[in-house]
């Protein structure tokens, strides 16, 4: 498990809808709904861990609860280098 409850997070904003996202611990992959699009390189905090095995995470925006879920392979740590390198570019 990467993340614990009340980690903040960024959601990457590099992800393609469509697409399935492995899991770190398994040969299992979450699949990457369009819908979910809307919700990339948003900050947000983890409320729920729905599986300890396969890492999914089940976020909130601005204390309101996200209806999907998400694994180690959708998500940033919001103070990471990477994530501040990918906002950077996006403004310049």
């Amino acid at each position: 498990m990467r993340y614990k409850v009340g980690d903040r997070v960024v959601i990457r904003k590099n992800l393609v809808s469509g697409w399935y996202y492995h899991y770190e611990n398994s040969m299992g992959r979450l699949f990457f709904n369009s819908h979910m699009y809307k919700l990339c390189g948003k900050i947000c905090v983890v409320t729920k861990i729905t599986d300890l095995v396969l890492d999914e995470y089940f976020l909130s925006i601005d204390d309101e609860e996200v209806s999907w879920y998400f694994n180690n392979a959708m998500l940033l740590p919001a103070n990471s280098l990477r994530y501040l390198v990918m906002t950077r570019e996006a403004t310049s």
